[in-house]
C-alpha cells in the first residue's frame, strides 16, 4: 500500500479546513437569518431584512398628586446583519412640566465585532420640530457568558443645542439570564450625568422580565415588563427633585419581529 506524499497530505488538510470553514459560515448565516427566541443568542444589530417594531408605555408617581406617563413607538431595520437604521417616531409625554409630543429620534448602528463579545458604533439625533436639536454617539457592546447569560453596555454622550449647551453622558448596564427558551430575567443599572457642567453623577437600578413568543427557536414577539427605582447620587448632592428621575417607574413593552419579504429595487439582478 502506497503512503500519501506530504503534498497530498497538506492538500487534504487544507480541503478539510476549507470545508469546515464553509460549513461554519453557512451555519452562521443561517443563525443570523432570523431573530433567536433565546435573548442571550441575539446579536447587537437587527438581522438583515428584518423589522423590529415596538411600542411601550412607562408610568410613575412623581408626587402624591402628580403622575407621569410616557408612550413611545419606533422601529429598527436591518440593512445587513451588521448595519441597522432606526426611528423613534412617537414620543408622547404626559407630565406636569411637559405635555405633548417630543421630537422623533433617528439613528443608525454598525457592528464591528461579533461573537461572544460584540461591539457596535451608534449615532443618533433628534428631528427638530419644536424642541432644541440634540445629537449623540454611543458604543453598544455585549458579552455572552456560558450560553445563557448576557451583559449589555452602551456608553453614550449627547449634546443639546440649548443656550447654554447641555452635554449629557450615560452608561446603561443590563444583565440578563435565560430561563428556558422563552423567558429572560434581568437586572439593570444606569449611571448618568444629567449635565456635565454640574458634575453630578446619578444612578438608577431596576429589573426586567421578558417572555418571547415564537416557535422552532425563532422569535415573533417580545413582551417585557420593567421597573426602575428612584435615582440616587454617586457624586454630588442627592437628587430631591422628582423631575431628576427621583421616583419609581414601571413600564410595559411589546416588540414584534417582522421579516421584509419585498424585494428591494436596488438589489442587483443575477
Amino acid at each position: 500500500m502506497k503512503s500519501l506524499s506530504p503534498a497530498a497530505g497538506w492538500a487534504a488538510v487544507v480541503a478539510l479546513l476549507l470545508a469546515a470553514s464553509s460549513a461554519y459560515a453557512d451555519d452562521e448565516r443561517q443563525r443570523e437569518s432570523k431573530i433567536p427566541r433565546n435573548i442571550s443568542e441575539r446579536p447587537l444589530t437587527v438581522t438583515e431584512d428584518t423589522f423590529s417594531v415596538y411600542g411601550q408605555a412607562i408610568g410613575g408617581q412623581l408626587t402624591p398628586s402628580n403622575g407621569y406617563l410616557f408612550v413611545g413607538s419606533g422601529a429598527e431595520y436591518g440593512i445587513s446583519n451588521d448595519f441597522q437604521v432606526e426611528l423613534i417616531l412617537i414620543r408622547l409625554n404626559f407630565a406636569p412640566d411637559s405635555n405633548g409630543f417630543l421630537d422623533p429620534i433617528g439613528g443608525m448602528s454598525y457592528r464591528f465585532i461579533k461573537g461572544p463579545f460584540e461591539l457596535a458604533g451608534r449615532v443618533f439625533a433628534t428631528l427638530p420640530f419644536g424642541d432644541a436639536f440634540s445629537a449623540g454617539l454611543a458604543l453598544p457592546m455585549l458579552f455572552r457568558v456560558a450560553g445563557y447569560l448576557r451583559i449589555d453596555l452602551a456608553p453614550e454622550a449627547a449634546v443639546s443645542a440649548t443656550s447654554p449647551a447641555i452635554v449629557q453622558a450615560a452608561l446603561p448596564v443590563l444583565l440578563r439570564g435565560q430561563l428556558g427558551e422563552a423567558m429572560a430575567i434581568g437586572a439593570s443599572t444606569r449611571f448618568y450625568f444629567p449635565n456635565l457642567r454640574q458634575n453630578n453623577l446619578l444612578a438608577r437600578v431596576g429589573g426586567r422580565f421578558t417572555y418571547t413568543f415564537g416557535q422552532n427557536g425563532r422569535a415573533d414577539y417580545d413582551l417585557s415588563v420593567f421597573f426602575e427605582a428612584p435615582s440616587f447620587a454617586v457624586t454630588g448632592p442627592e437628587p430631591t427633585d422628582v423631575f431628576s428621575d427621583h421616583y419609581f417607574s414601571f413600564g410595559l413593552e411589546l416588540r414584534a419581529f417582522i421579516e421584509d419579504t419585498v424585494d428591494s429595487p436596488f438589489d442587483e439582478e443575477l
